[in-house]
């Protein structure tokens, strides 16, 4: 299968969200865009050295909301659940 067509198709609803607006909110603060080539030179070394980081034209950060899933399901919901929710963004 084309790997566009599984992003297109995949769906994992938790909450029903009917307002456009407040999914752009959702997505303009759990991902952040870097085209920078500066940005990007620095989250290379962070990243272990990974050249890739820094090749590549566009970066989509993922954001965890630890805090969120830590009230919501303890240690495990911060060591585990935010990133998986990441993961599936």
């Amino acid at each position: 299968m084309d790997f566009d067509k599984v992003i297109r198709q995949r769906k994992m609803i938790r909450e029903y969200v009917t307002n456009k607006l407040q999914v752009q909110v959702i997505l303009r603060y759990s991902l952040i865009i870097v085209k920078d080539r500066t940005t990007k030179k620095k989250l290379r070394k962070v990243a272990v050295d990974q050249e890739y980081i820094e090749l590549a034209p566009v970066l989509i950060i993922v954001c965890s909301n630890t805090s969120r899933s830590t009230n919501r399901y303890g240690m495990r919901g911060r060591e585990f659940y935010s990133i998986i929710d990441g993961a599936f963004a």
